[in-house]
């Protein structure tokens, strides 16, 4: 019997989903409901969750899964962020 490696659902690395309204593209753009884009390359800019903190319109429970994934589609692990309280 040959060995089988483990598969683990987080080792799944760049799909395009749906999550909520933000749709995750393979090369890490986020777009929300056709009207807002972040692209795939500005992802690491460590003001991205504060600056959408200023948006009443995002649902975090939403955007967080969504922007991960857009992390993992561009082979991001670590990513600085400037949080304001």
């Amino acid at each position: 019997m040959k060995n089988q490696e483990m598969y683990s659902p987080q080792d799944r690395v760049k799909q395009e989903m749906q999550i909520g309204k933000w749709n995750v593209k393979e090369n890490g753009d986020l777009e929300y409901d056709g009207y807002y884009h972040i692209s795939g390359k500005r992802l690491t800019e460590k003001d991205w969750i504060a600056h959408l903190f200023e948006k009443r319109w995002i649902d975090f429970n939403e955007f967080i899964p969504a922007y991960f994934q857009a992390l993992k589609n561009i082979g991001e692990q670590f990513v600085n962020v400037r949080v304001f309280y």
